[in-house]
């Protein structure tokens, strides 16, 4: 036998596989984890990216507007997505005042009887998330929404 030759048991052996198949299967694991968070990272900004798109729909509802502050939060719910367009239409009595998106950036319409305006953000960084309206105190109004997402 060599001068200076290592002898390792069976045994010994048995374990360093033990340990290689061990460091496998934990590198296995780490790699399943880091996928799924992927996978779950990538689905939050397919749904982010779907939000930037419009889907050509249309939403029509009527608000009945009264002297007591109300919002549709359009993200969370009907339709569940922004608008890219919307045209407000005051068929009632008095004067509604509508509020785009009052959160931030907040722009104001004043709407008096029989009055309407349109609105596009299809171009702009921030869509129409947020709409609130209301009237002078006892007054009512009603507006409506002719708005695509």
């Amino acid at each position: 036998m060599a001068k200076n030759a290592i002898i390792v048991s069976r045994q010994e052996l048995e374990r360093r596989d033990e340990r290689r198949v061990q460091e496998i299967e934990d590198i296995e694991l780490l790699r399943t984890i880091l996928l799924d968070d992927i996978a779950v990272r990538l689905g939050q900004v397919n749904q982010k990216l779907a939000l930037r798109q419009s889907q050509g729909r249309t939403f029509t509802p009527t608000l009945s507007v009264t002297g007591t502050y109300q919002a549709l939060e359009l993200l969370n719910e009907t339709p569940n997505a922004p608008l890219f367009t919307a045209s407000f239409y005051n068929d009632g009595d008095d004067t509604a005042y509508i509020y785009i998106n009052p959160d931030i950036d907040q722009e104001i319409i004043t709407l008096k009887k029989g009055e309407s305006a349109s609105l596009n953000y299809t171009d702009a960084k921030r869509k129409i998330e947020v709409i609130g309206y209301k009237c002078d105190k006892g007054k009512t109004a009603s507006v409506r929404l002719v708005a695509k997402y």
